[in-house]
């Protein structure tokens, strides 16, 4: 994993870990990666995203995330699955 994508990944962690102040900032970076084309490319970077919006009850925008994923692991489903549960 390059370091772009490491830094990309623990600023997303941390919005996740605040999301009633940081979901602004989330969606900033989100915007960002995607110019970047990292959302798609890189499945740290994409499961991050999809778990920072779970986070603040924007499960809708995490499966738009999941959907444009090109490589998808068991984390990046069970992140998906839990988001689902956490909502339902």
């Amino acid at each position: 994993m390059s370091q772009l994508c490491r830094i990309f990944k623990s600023r997303i962690s941390g919005c996740a870990d605040f999301p009633s102040k940081s979901r602004a900032l989330g969606a900033l970076i989100h915007g960002y990666v995607c110019k970047l084309g990292l959302e798609r490319e890189n499945v740290v970077v994409g499961t991050a995203l999809m778990e920072m919006y779970a986070k603040c009850r924007q499960v809708e925008v995490a499966k738009l995330v999941f959907d444009e994923m090109e490589v998808k692991n068991s984390v990046s489903w069970n992140t998906m699955i839990d988001g689902v549960y956490e909502e339902w």
